[in-house]
C-alpha cells in the first residue's frame, strides 16, 4: 500500500501493524523523518520516501493508495494535490486496486474520482469528513 502525504506516518504504521507492506511518501522532509522514526518505533519495515505525489516512485504499483491530501494554500482552497493523486492513481494501481481519500465533507473529490475510476463510493462519513473509495477493474 502507498500512503501519499503521510505526515508522521499514522496510516502507514496502522497498515504495517495490520500486516501491509507500506510505502509512505511526503513532500515535507521533516515529515519523512518523523514517519521513518515512527515505523522504527513500532518495529515495522517499510519505505519512507520524500516525494511530491508520485514523482519519486519510479514505476511502482500498489494494491491500495491512501491519502488525506492537503487542500489549503494559505487561506485559499487548493485541490491541485488531491487532483494529481486522483488522476495518477489508476496507472499506479494493480487491477482491482483502490484509492481511499479522506476529505472534509464539503470537498467534492468524488466528482474527480468518477472521471478515472470504474466505481466511487463513500465508505465512511461523519458530518465533517468522508472517506471515498475509487476502484478500477
Amino acid at each position: 500500500m502507498l500512503d501519499i502525504g503521510c505526515g508522521v506516518g499514522v496510516i502507514g504504521v496502522a497498515a504495517g501493524l495490520a500486516g501491509a507492506n507500506a510505502t509512505l511518501t511526503d513532500a515535507n522532509l521533516l515529515a519523512v523523518q518523523a514517519a521513518a522514526r515512527n515505523l522504527a518505533r513500532h518495529g515495522l519495515e517499510g519505505m519512507v520516501i520524500g516525494s511530491d505525489v508520485y514523482s519519486h516512485l519510479g514505476d511502482q504499483r500498489f494494491d491500495l493508495i491512501v491519502s488525506n491530501p492537503p487542500f489549503h494554500r494559505g487561506k485559499q482552497v487548493d485541490l491541485s494535490v488531491a487532483n494529481r493523486i486522483i488522476a495518477g492513481a489508476p496507472v499506479r494501481l494493480y487491477p482491482g486496486g483502490s484509492l481511499l481519500l479522506v476529505a472534509n465533507a464539503f470537498l467534492a473529490y468524488d466528482k474527480e474520482m468518477a472521471k478515472v475510476f470504474d466505481r466511487v463510493e463513500t465508505v465512511a462519513a461523519t458530518p465533517q469528513y468522508h472517506v471515498l473509495c475509487g476502484q478500477i477493474g
